[in-house]
């Protein structure tokens, strides 16, 4: 449009002030003459701008800095808090227990540590198997198979094969509640299931990429023996134990929109392998244990929930499994059908509350009983020690049904197929699955001696490495020696051989080859004698798997101190660099950070550190740890110095809006000291963000300003409406009730919310476009993404959501047709329409961010002879209305990948940080720290409102899988992690928006700009550390606390999670932002000045 200007005359930008509390304007730009816009005293000529870019490009170099240096201190405290377990390459064989054996076993070598008692196993996982889908209810009776009355769960009594089983044959089958260690992951799960061992913290992140295993398994010692292994079913297997399976067929595990590929692929390839072992040709070579791990009860768990339709279907559909496989079974193969573990009432799992962790297990024999019919007062009095025994260790039993640990059936199913146990097992076997042969209960005893045994081995061989340094030896020991004692007592050997033995087995252990002689008298003994000893076996094995529990929580203080004082130091200079630095990136001492750096590599590769601490105690410090702290520390002392000098020369004059912020974000941070307001933090975000509110309305009320106040009393009315979305955290349960799904026991989305998304897709576009109208307008490229571009791209996102709703609340799960259907066209929607969409609001933002436009306009107030002049529009604001154009393309973008709830919750949190900007404009000789701590507590509390808590069994994993039919590893991660931390993305951006709201960008004003935004950037990346370093500090102070690993360590990894990306975000979509905006105006300035509109 500039080459059709006629008038080539200097433009004239009327600068009025911000609408602010005592002069409230706005701001518009028109070609005049100078001596008419003298005249008037509202304008000033309109100049190109010489931004300072170097300026601003140290700016993004200092946030690079201080990115390094938190990743650097969070590495370091992480090493020192989050430790795993040490696995020891060492493997259990025939020999192992040589002088336990009896004289019999040991001549002709026909077994192993015992006799087989079954040739065969058919292990059936199916995955998600919580033990209240396997126990029957006498309540409802039998449910009608393809649907279900509203009174009944859809889960109730749909096994019925079991419960026939159970009630028709009690000597042959068996039901547990089967007790998972959290985390309730199914990799994890499995290598307990397989190993006997316990994971760690840490080892649930690996859930998605394990690796081979190592340890010694119950997999490798089958095949040791010459036995042969098929498997089918969830690729998870294929990962860990590939090298051992002689036959596999896996399928894709994470895909949890398939209900039935997996289930399908199972039963095709399980039926045939079983009909042909039983054929006439039984006697040639075939397998001797068949898993098959069924993933479609998992699967409608994580997609319905437990309270759908589809979970019925899929249970009837494992109920045929089970009867036809029952019913193949040979007399001498073991049937194990388990759950890895259970569900919450949302489908979800990976947490430790009740239900996630309470699977069910169920043993069958076809032929023989699994204990022997005459032996039923026996196996009660095995029940009730069992009970007292374990009870002493918190482990949860039920009235009817008895609770086992998961590791307890590696040793039991060891024993039972004659084959060593792993060496690394903790888990006790389970005693009446041994009471069997001429003399059950001895049975049982020696079974549990051998268990002991081989756990005291691991413990004796553990206690020798750094992490077992603190395992209580010497008390674990008495137990040992006591219940090895009473053996030899019952045993009624008067020179006490089996003292003498044990002594021999010791010695055996450190040589092999000079003690192999004593024997195990075999005399009978009973029930009175022989009831104790077990008693005592089980007491120590349970005191071990208790201790090692405790160990393996074992902390590495010197580090766990050196990255606290790390973090802690960054805070500190970022938090005075906010304070004092911001506007003075060019005397920022690079160079000698630089140099600093440098040196504390040096000094770290001396191992130094290493040496100063050595007398502290063991740690696990490498000589990377050295460097990176050394490193870091050279690095961040000139800058300390150089803001510590800064300090001395200013006044601490600290205005009251400021002082507020610091006492609202000192109390979120000391609030992460305690368990309980950890716990429910999303109220203690809510409470603060609501006090700064009425701080702000009662400042407005005392100089009675009609818009602040209004402003005010609506983000607290907003604010509540928020709130009222939530996902509850076990602990918050029962005073909390998630309103986030349509019920809390489901994991579909409300109507509600549903129908509300294309309400969202008007009203905050509407609300983006009147906020920039207010301060003269946006135009340009920003005008049309906000008015043109932004609606119909949310648009899009709902008729995702509307169709992903019908094809939730489709009942016909068994028309595999209809559900494809709805499927397929949802999936290839998202694919192609909406991220078509986003990249190109994307695209266009980032190549010409202007927000400004030059049009022609008859102004008849003007004293000039010409009637059509060039206006510049948009100029008052042009970087905050660019950035406001980010902000609403942000918010689309994140709200995608969110439930509808979500989305909803998003779009009015966006909305309510152009508030706190409009508020930040509204006091413009007030710091803005106040509203930066504002904005902080809104996108905290936008964070656990949108369906988030800081728990792993909170994180949305379907997000995994939008846009796709099965899902890719980079991509799933990419949209989970924006689901999770889209809020801090959001918050980077509307940090930048409080900077640059209603802050004109004319010649004289640059540097004024840039130092209001390093204040603001770097402030909010400051609390965000200071709240990292409360979650780090109260996490290692809290170490032995009972709730530590429930609450303060995951706060910590969320926390971490959380800094990292507000880092990136800061950087991203703060710095290089206001560079894009800036640059753009300047550019569209000089084609101004090109155009003969505005003076040199």
């Amino acid at each position: 449009m500039m080459h059709r200007l006629k008038r080539r005359d200097q433009l004239l930008l009327a600068i009025t002030r911000t609408p602010t509390l005592e002069h409230p304007a706005t701001a518009t730009a028109t070609a005049s003459s100078s001596s008419s816009a003298s005249a008037s005293g509202s304008y000033v000529t309109l100049r190109t701008i010489n931004f300072p870019a170097s300026q601003l490009r140290r700016l993004g170099c200092l946030v690079t800095v201080i990115l390094l240096l938190h990743a650097a201190s969070l590495y370091i405290f992480a090493s020192g808090f989050l430790l795993t377990r040490v696995e020891l390459d060492l493997h259990n064989n025939c020999s192992t227990l040589h002088p336990l054996l009896s004289p019999t076993s040991r001549k002709a070598h026909a077994f192993c540590w015992t006799a087989p008692r079954y040739e065969r196993a058919v292990i059936l996982i199916i995955d998600a198997l919580r033990h209240d889908f396997v126990v029957w209810d006498p309540r409802h009776g039998p449910v009608n198979e393809s649907r279900s009355t509203t009174q009944v769960p859809y889960y109730i009594n749909r096994l019925p094969a079991i419960h026939t089983t159970i009630t028709t044959q009690p000597h042959h089958g068996r039901i547990y509640r089967f007790v998972a260690d959290p985390p309730t992951t199914t990799l994890q799960r499995l290598k307990a299931l397989t190993t006997g061992t316990l994971p760690t913290f840490v080892d649930a992140g690996s859930n998605f990429g394990g690796s081979g295993v190592t340890e010694d398994n119950i997999l490798s010692q089958l095949t040791s023996k010459g036995k042969r292994i098929d498997f089918v079913g969830d690729d998870t297997w294929q990962g860990l134990y590939g090298h051992v399976l002689n036959t596999s067929h896996p399928y894709p595990s994470l895909d949890v929109w398939d209900l039935h590929t997996v289930d399908n692929g199972c039963i095709q390839h399980l039926f045939p392998s079983l009909a042909y072992r039983n054929a006439s040709n039984a006697n040639q070579t075939g397998w001797d244990v068949y898993i098959a791990h069924f993933l479609g009860v998992d699967h409608a768990g994580h997609r319905y929930g437990p309270h759908h339709v589809a979970m019925s279907d899929k249970l009837t559909q494992m109920n045929h499994v089970l009867e036809r496989v029952m019913a193949l079974l040979d007399d001498d193969t073991l049937l194990i059908v388990m759950g890895d573990h259970g569900m919450d009432p949302k489908g979800d799992h990976g947490g430790e509350s009740d239900l996630e962790i309470s699977a069910a297990l169920f043993v069958y024999s076809k032929s023989k009983p699994l204990y022997d019919p005459l032996h039923d007062h026996d196996f009660e009095r095995l029940t009730q020690v069992r009970k007292e025994v374990r009870g002493e260790f918190d482990h949860p039993f039920a009235a009817e049904y008895t609770s086992i640990a998961q590791v307890d059936l590696v040793p039991t199913l060891s024993l039972l197929l004659g084959i060593p146990i792993p060496f690394g097992n903790l888990g006790s076997v389970i005693p009446e699955l041994l009471l069997s042969g001429d003399d059950p209960l001895l049975n049982v005893v020696n079974g549990m001696r051998l268990n002991a045994w081989q756990i005291h081995h691991y413990v004796h061989a553990y206690s020798q490495t750094r992490a077992g340094a603190s395992l209580p030896v010497g008390e674990l020991e008495k137990l040992f020696e006591s219940a090895e004692a009473m053996y030899a007592d019952v045993m009624a050997t008067s020179d006490r051989k089996n003292s003498l033995q044990g002594q021999q087995i010791t010695k055996w252990f450190k040589d092999p080859q000079k003690s192999m002689s004593t024997e195990s008298p075999r005399p009978k003994a009973d029930a009175d004698q022989l009831m104790p000893v077990y008693q005592k076996y089980l007491r120590y094995t349970s005191s071990i798997l208790f201790a090692a529990k405790q160990i393996w929580a074992r902390f590495d203080i010197p580090m766990i101190v050196m990255g606290l004082a790390l973090l802690g130091m960054t805070v500190m200079c970022t938090a005075l660099y906010a304070w004092v630095g911001a506007g003075h990136e060019d005397s920022v001492p690079f160079m000698w950070m630089g140099i600093g750096s440098v040196l504390g590599c040096g000094i770290g590769v001396s191992r130094v550190v290493k040496h100063a601490i050595g007398t502290q105690g063991d740690s696990a410090m490498t000589i990377y740890h050295q460097i990176i702290f050394m490193a870091s520390i050279g690095c961040l002392l000139p800058l300390l110095v150089w803001v510590l000098r800064r300090l001395s020369r200013q006044s601490l004059h600290l205005q009251w809006p400021s002082i507020a912020g610091l006492a609202l974000s000192s109390l979120y941070v000391v609030s992460l000291g305690s368990d309980s307001y950890t716990v429910w933090e999303d109220s203690v975000t809510l409470y603060l963000t609501q006090t700064g509110w009425l701080l702000s309305l009662a400042a407005a009320l005392t100089i009675r300003h009609n818009r602040l106040i209004a402003i005010s009393t609506s983000c607290l009315i907003l604010t509540r409406l928020v709130a009222a979305s939530t996902v509850c955290r076990d602990e918050q349960v029962p005073q909390c009730t998630s309103t986030f799904y349509a019920n809390p026991g489901s994991s579909v989305s409300p109507l509600a919310t549903t129908l509300g998304l294309p309400v969202m897709a008007y009203a905050v576009p509407y609300t983006l476009k009147r906020a920039a109208d207010a301060t003269g307008g946006a135009y340009g490229t920003a005008g049309r993404i906000i008015s043109s571009i932004l609606p119909p791209t949310m648009l899009a996102a709902a008729a995702y959501w509307l169709l992903d709703y019908a094809d939730q609340q489709s009942h016909a799960v068994a028309s595999t047709a209809a559900m494809l259907g709805g499927s397929t066209v949802k999936t290839w929607w998202a694919r192609l329409l909406f991220p078509s969409l986003a990249l190109a609001l994307v695209y266009l933002w980032s190549t010409d961010a202007t927000s400004a436009d030059v049009d022609v306009d008859e102004d008849r107030n003007l004293n000039t002879p010409y009637s059509r002049l060039p206006k510049l529009r948009g100029a008052p604001n042009t970087v905050g209305n660019s950035i406001l154009a980010l902000l609403g393309l942000t918010g689309a973008v994140t709200a995608f990948v969110l439930k509808p709830t979500g989305a909803v919750v998003l779009g009015v949190t966006t909305v309510q940080l152009v508030a706190v900007a409009e508020t930040c404009a509204l006091w413009p000789d007030v710091d803005p720290f106040f509203f930066v701590v504002l904005l902080w507590g809104h996108v905290h509390h936008a964070f656990f409102a949108t369906g988030h808590q800081n728990t792993f069994a909170a994180i949305d994993w379907s997000a995994a899988f939008i846009g796709v039919e099965a899902a890719h590893t980079a991509l799933a991660g990419m949209l989970v992690g924006l689901n999770t931390f889209g809020a801090p993305v959001l918050g980077a951006v509307g940090c930048v928006l409080v900077a640059t709201w209603r802050r004109t960008l004319v010649r004289g004003t640059e540097r004024g700009l840039v130092k209001r935004i390093s204040a603001c950037v770097v402030g909010w990346i400051a609390l965000e550390g200071a709240l990292v370093f409360g979650s780090a500090a109260f996490a290692g102070l809290h170490r032995r606390h009972l709730m530590v690993w429930r609450v303060w360590a995951p706060r910590f990894v969320f926390a971490a999670m959380w800094l990292l990306v507000v880092d990136i975000a800061a950087l991203v979509c703060g710095v290089l932002a206001v560079y894009r905006a800036s640059r753009a105006w300047e550019s569209f300035l000089k084609k101004l000045k090109h155009a003969g509109l505005m003076e040199s």
